[in-house]
């Protein structure tokens, strides 16, 4: 029996919180399958999905698709990555002079 956009979010939060691989309360990655299986459709539509993760979003969790799978966490799961520092983005900001700036020159990026 197919579920709603609204189950399948709450099935993919409720196993966020199931220790697997020892860890708990932690980001996890599903394949493709496995969301059709939870969400007992033979297809997905991105209608669909895009459903489920706005439904995941207002419970402070996100969904990202990705090629071969999905990632489940929240927010605080990803606040420790690496943040875009200032003069690295300045870099790639359009400006007048875009033309004749080649930003994907063959220079080493500094951290």
């Amino acid at each position: 029996m197919a579920r709603t956009a609204q189950q399948v979010a709450k099935t993919l939060q409720e196993i966020y919180i199931q220790s697997f691989g020892e860890a708990d309360h932690e980001k996890y990655l599903l394949n493709w399958a496995d969301l059709r299986g939870i969400a007992g459709v033979e297809k997905l539509t991105e209608d669909f999905v895009t459903e489920i993760s706005e439904k995941m979003s207002e419970a402070e969790f996100t969904l990202f698709p990705l090629n071969d799978s999905l990632l489940v966490g929240t927010e605080f799961d990803f606040i420790s990555e690496r943040k875009l520092p200032a003069r690295l983005l300045e870099r790639y900001l359009p400006g007048e002079d875009d033309e004749d700036k080649d930003i994907f020159e063959d220079e080493e990026l500094e951290d």
